[in-house]
């Protein structure tokens, strides 16, 4: 997992997950990402468009971060630094940042 203070749970296809990173899999359902997301104090970090919908439902999760595929991870990582410096974990709760 990417680790900052503010704890990440970076949900991406398995083919990803032979990186360096430690990644949630993609093959667990959305909802037991954010459980566990929840459990652990973690921000979920997404392409993911289903996880837009649930959070739009819900309000409980520990926080989605949003990016698109078009993306480059040059500017996800600047993007995850930028919510690191200027929020607190507890300021992610419900809300969904986009990149």
């Amino acid at each position: 997992m990417l680790i900052l203070q503010l704890r990440l749970l970076c949900v991406v296809p398995e083919s990803m997950s032979r990186q360096r990173l430690k990644v949630a899999s993609a093959q667990k359902t959305n909802e037991a990402h954010l459980q566990f997301a929840r459990a652990e104090g973690r921000v979920i970090v997404t392409r993911d468009q289903d996880f837009l919908r649930v959070a739009a439902e819900k309000s409980n999760h520990s926080g989605i971060v949003f990016y698109t595929a078009n993306q480059s991870m040059r500017e996800i990582i600047e993007g995850l630094i930028l919510i690191y410096e200027v929020m607190l974990p507890e300021e992610m709760v419900g809300r969904v940042e986009y990149i």
